[in-house]
C-alpha cells in the first residue's frame, strides 16, 4: 500500500514546525555562490524545523512566487537546521532543490539530522559545516503494539529502495544508506568530515561544477573541490 509505505520517519523527538525564512541577502551579481541563471536577483533562505507533509508544496509555491516578481528572483542557497522528519517529503524537497539548482549550507551553529540528509543530498552544492547525523528509518505503524511484521518488512524494503534510487539520482554514494541501516532509529551518528566528502555530501555536484566552470564562475584550479 503506497499510502502506508511513506508514513515513514527519520527524526529525533521534536515539536518544531516547518519555517522558511528570507534572511535579506539579495545578490545582483553573478558568482559561484549564488549564480543568477537568468534571474535579476538570487537570494538565501533559511529552512528550520521538522520535515512534515506539505513542506514541499510550500517551498515549490514560494519559488514560483519569487519567479513572478517584477524583478524575477531565484533561491540560490538554503541554510538547513532540522531534526529530520517525513521521508517522502524529504525526497520531494530534495528533488525541488535539485530542479531549481539550489545550493545547501549547514552553518556551524546548525545541524542536519536523520531525513534532513536527503535535503542536503539534493543540493547542487553541499557545504555542511554544522553536524550531519544519520540513523535508520521507521514507520509510524511499526510503533504500535502487534504491528504486522510482514507489512512492516514490505514498508522497510520499499522505503530503502526509494532512498537508494534517490541517492543515485543525486549522484551521492549509496554507502550513506549502508551507514544508516547500521544505526538504530533510536540512536544518531554524526558523519565525520572525511566521510561527508567520500559520500559526496560535501562540495559541488559534478554537473553543477562543470556548469560553473564552463560559464567562468570558477577557475580551473577549483576543479578538485
Amino acid at each position: 500500500m503506497i499510502k502506508a509505505i511513506f508514513m515513514v520517519l527519520m527524526t529525533l523527538s521534536s515539536f518544531n514546525t516547518y519555517a522558511l525564512e528570507h534572511i535579506n541577502w539579495n545578490f545582483q551579481e553573478d558568482g559561484p555562490f549564488c549564480p543568477l541563471l537568468g534571474y535579476t536577483f538570487c537570494t538565501m533562505e533559511v529552512y528550520t524545523g521538522d520535515i512534515v507533509k506539505g513542506d514541499a508544496d510550500k517551498l515549490d509555491g514560494y519559488i514560483g512566487k519569487l519567479a513572478k516578481l517584477d524583478s524575477p528572483t531565484r533561491i540560490g542557497m538554503i541554510q538547513l537546521s532540522s531534526n529530520g522528519g517525513d521521508v517522502e517529503e524529504a525526497l520531494r524537497l530534495g528533488r525541488i532543490l535539485r530542479k531549481n539548482k539550489i545550493q545547501v549550507i549547514i552553518p556551524m551553529d546548525s545541524h542536519c539530522y536523520s531525513s534532513c540528509v536527503l535535503l542536503l543530498a539534493g543540493g547542487v552544492a553541499r557545504f555542511p559545516v554544522g553536524d550531519v547525523g544519520i540513523h535508520s528509518f521507521y514507520s509510524i505503524s511499526s510503533q504500535k503494539p502487534n504491528a504486522d511484521y510482514e507489512q512492516e518488512e514490505k514498508i522497510y524494503s520499499t522505503t530503502e529502495i526509494s532512498i537508494r534510487n534517490y541517492l543515485r539520482e543525486m549522484r551521492v554514494s549509496g554507502a550513506v544508506m549502508d551507514a544508516m541501516l547500521k544505526i538504530s532509529s533510536s540512536d544518531l551518528e554524526i558523519i565525520r568530515f572525511d566521510k561527508l566528502k567520500e559520500y559526496g555530501l560535501f562540495g559541488f555536484d559534478p554537473v553543477f561544477h562543470q556548469y560553473l566552470l564552463s560559464n567562468h564562475y570558477l577557475n580551473k584550479k577549483d576543479m578538485h573541490q
